[in-house]
């Protein structure tokens, strides 16, 4: 097969309906179009879903699981009976959707009682007001910090997504949030660009702003050209790969290191390397192949911590002489 990981995962959702009403969403419309008809926010029943699970094992072999709800851990209760159920009968290594708001301890425990699991959690701004006032997103970044720590502490891979070329964005975001995530290292970063969906609640915005024109907002309503209104310059688009190359590398790069690229900002040239497009298209490769070979996560750890312990006399030799001079001032 051409794409074995659709031969060997089971795609599944376990509920409809989302939490949250992020503005650039489609639940940010849905909301809407149905409230006042029944809950939004629908569980399926643990014993529903393991049901479905045992015959998938059983009849297509499965051998990974992919929940594609918008937040797996939103309900505890359901998570701590599912986590049970789950090793007992299932076992197979899956892959589910987190927000922030809903990793602490307990929710972290059960991840790890039920199987090997990744999670993928949105963080799309680090930037309070974009994140708040544009996206309707209500988390700070220090529980993004305690969420990143608190999933790689317990050998959970954790791929965290943000959404860049908001209108009001400048090159300073990118800077802290490479900062950010330079001092709060999840396993990778994946961006994508922003893009304005039919009725979705951030576009009316961008149309009441002005950003979006008159015929840029009747294609979007057609459902024409939903590519991303990126409308920054060439140099701010080789700026814009440079900062995807250095999170692409940042997982394996020493942090003193990365902060020495960001304070030369170095990074915008990265883009004009052939080996850092190399680098990435190797990067996007290893993130196919780690999805469709779920065995290597355990030795990816070993390998990234023994590159960490390479590193660690030196960082730590930096925080020493950084705290000495604090000191002596």
């Amino acid at each position: 097969s051409a794409r074995p990981h659709y031969a060997q995962t089971y795609y599944i959702v376990t509920g409809r309906g989302c939490a949250h009403a992020c503005s650039y969403c489609g639940h940010s419309y849905l909301k809407e179009l149905y409230r006042g008809k029944g809950p939004y926010l629908r569980r399926r029943t643990v014993d529903n879903v393991i049901a479905e699970l045992k015959l998938a094992k059983e009849r297509y072999r499965a051998r990974y699981v992919r929940f594609y709800d918008d937040n797996f851990t939103e309900n505890k209760e359901w998570l701590r009976e599912f986590s049970d159920r789950y090793r007992k009968h299932i076992g197979l290594p899956f892959v589910c959707n987190v927000h922030p708001n809903h990793i602490d301890e307990q929710t972290v425990s059960g991840l790890r009682a039920a199987a090997y699991c990744e999670v993928n959690m949105g963080v799309q701004s680090l930037n309070p007001s974009i994140r708040e006032q544009i996206m309707l997103r209500h988390h700070s970044n220090a529980r993004v910090a305690k969420a990143i720590t608190l999933l790689m502490d317990n050998n959970i891979r954790c791929e965290v997504e943000n959404i860049l070329a908001c209108p009001t964005e400048t090159e300073d975001d990118w800077m802290k949030m490479m900062e950010f995530y330079n001092r709060h290292r999840p396993y990778r970063v994946t961006l994508y660009l922003l893009k304005f969906f039919p009725k979705t609640s951030i576009t009316e915005w961008a149309r009441k702003q002005g950003i979006v024109d008159a015929a840029e907002y009747e294609r979007i309503m057609n459902g024409e050209g939903l590519q991303s209104l990126y409308h920054g310059s060439k140099s701010q688009e080789n700026h814009l790969f440079g900062v995807n190359v250095l999170l692409a590398l940042m997982p394996i790069l020493p942090r003193r290191l990365v902060d020495y690229l960001l304070r030369k900002r170095w990074y915008r040239f990265l883009s004009c390397l052939s080996l850092a497009r190399v680098l990435d298209t190797i990067n996007e490769l290893g993130r196919y192949c780690a999805r469709s070979n779920y065995e290597t996560f355990p030795l990816s750890f070993r390998i990234r911590a023994a590159w960490d312990a390479l590193f660690r006399r030196i960082d730590n030799g930096d925080r020493k002489k950084t705290a000495a001079v604090s000191g002596a001032d």
